[in-house]
């Protein structure tokens, strides 16, 4: 989704019943969605104080999660294309399947920033913000999860079991992380 779609039409694509955004781009959008109540509460808090979590942070973790979205996209549309390619051998196959599942680990990635800088915040946000926080972490966790989701899904596929193990391990370990904070 680019700066310019708008979340209505970025909806009616995910909606049309193409391969293409799925759930991995949902879960960038939401991801996106989270940071922006991020930066909000931090903007707010940081007129009494300076934030544990800045603005600046939340706006980068925003501009990636919407740049995710794309990339998702894309890297499954590659990975679409070579599994109904005949042509493209298992290795090919493997590596863009890959690809496509290192966009939504980079979601979960950037939701579990996400929660960081809200627990970071949740030591200072008071008043009305407060649950616009709440809000943002319960974002940021779905966005996560999703994310942790779809990359399970992709590697029950990968050929390559020592590839998929290293995916599953980075998603074992975010899953991890939150109940460990």
């Amino acid at each position: 989704m680019s700066e310019q779609d708008s979340v209505a039409g970025f909806l009616e694509r995910l909606a049309d019943g193409t391969p293409t955004p799925g759930g991995g781009a949902a879960a960038a959008l939401t991801a996106a969605t989270a940071a922006a109540l991020l930066g909000m509460v931090s903007r707010v808090v940081s007129r009494r104080a300076a934030p544990p979590a800045t603005p600046a942070e939340a706006d980068e973790l925003r501009h990636r999660a919407l740049a995710l979205i794309a990339e998702d996209a894309h890297a499954y549309a590659e990975f679409v294309a070579a599994r109904r390619s005949t042509s493209a051998g298992d290795v090919a196959r493997d590596r863009a399947l890959v690809r496509a599942t290192e966009a939504p680990l980079a979601v979960a990635r950037v939701g579990d920033a996400i929660l960081e800088r809200c627990a970071a915040l949740a030591t200072v946000a008071s008043g009305p913000v407060r649950s616009d926080l709440d809000v943002a972490v319960t974002l940021a966790r779905a966005a996560r999860n999703a994310a942790c989701n779809t990359v399970r899904a992709n590697t029950g596929d990968l050929r390559d079991r020592a590839e998929a193990t290293r995916l599953e391990d980075e998603v074992d370990r975010l899953s991890r992380a939150e109940s460990q904070r």
